[in-house]
């Protein structure tokens, strides 16, 4: 974590140097990520930098803890309006969302790794369809009729229309 001393400077300050970071972070992969770098582009000493942080490590934990913040309260507030939006739909809940969601963060980009929930619907035997009692493969008939349906009924005007426009 970030010592008092860097806590209490000015936001500008703070914010500059956090700027300088995420730019050497984005730049190059961590294992070649240089302080210099960072130093020269936030416009302070090394020193000042040591008694900021006790090393890259330190400064990469420390916008990651702001980075994780920042996308929680993002994610509760998508979650708030989905629920509102959904009340005024009736429809389902979402007090049943939880879990896990895990990410990569390469080169400034943000790549989902994966995630969890107790409250998945995802079974492997289903979406693996091997043979068992969970899935028959009849019942895909149904699906590819129901989804096929826009695709026929659009077949049937056009060729309604085409038959108007031929009189």
């Amino acid at each position: 974590m970030p010592t008092q001393r860097f806590l209490n400077l000015k936001e500008s300050k703070k914010n500059a140097i956090l700027e300088a970071a995420a730019n050497e972070f984005a730049r190059v992969p961590y294992s070649a990520v240089s302080i210099n770098q960072i130093i020269k582009e936030a416009e302070i000493s090394r020193g000042s930098f040591y008694t900021y942080f006790e090393d890259k490590d330190d400064l990469m934990r420390y916008m990651l803890r702001g980075f994780r913040d920042t996308l929680r309260k993002k994610v509760f507030e998508f979650l708030e309006e989905e629920e509102e939006d959904q009340e005024h739909e009736g429809a389902v809940s979402v007090e049943n969302v939880t879990g896990e969601v895990k990410f990569k963060l390469y080169k400034g980009n943000i790549i989902k790794a994966g995630t969890t929930s107790p409250y998945s619907l995802y079974s492997e035997s289903l979406a693996s369809f091997t043979t068992g009692d969970l899935y028959d493969h009849h019942d895909a008939d149904g699906f590819i009729t129901l989804f096929g349906l826009p695709l026929k009924v659009r077949a049937m005007k056009m060729q309604e229309l085409e038959k108007n426009n031929q009189k």
